[in-house]
């Protein structure tokens, strides 16, 4: 989907059987580009996040894959609740990107 300026943003998500990594059993993809393809932002489960790889976190019950990637910047969890608060969470993320970037208003 465009957003203007050569901004744009894609969406994946396939319904998948529930386990350990994706309990809501939902596989997902939300990204935003910059010009050039560039990723900017991303929520995804594709893989574990870098938080589990790295070291141990204390309060995880779970080892879900939910998590967000920004530029520049590194991983973070993602506490997934349910589709609707995942796409507003990614709005919210992308509007404060694009002004971040000086492309929205």
């Amino acid at each position: 989907m465009e957003l203007g300026d050569g901004y744009w943003v894609k969406f994946r998500a396939k319904q998948v059987p529930p386990s350990v990594q994706r309990p809501h059993g939902l596989e997902y993809a939300l990204t935003l580009h910059a010009p050039g393809a560039r990723r900017l932002v991303g929520y995804d489960n594709a893989h574990v996040p870098n938080e589990l790889k790295e070291r141990s976190v204390k309060g995880r019950q779970t080892q879900t894959f939910d998590h967000v990637h920004y530029e520049g910047r590194r991983t973070r969890f993602y506490d997934f609740t349910t589709p609707g608060r995942l796409v507003e969470d990614f709005w919210e993320s992308v509007d404060a990107k694009l002004k971040e970037e000086g492309s929205h208003e």
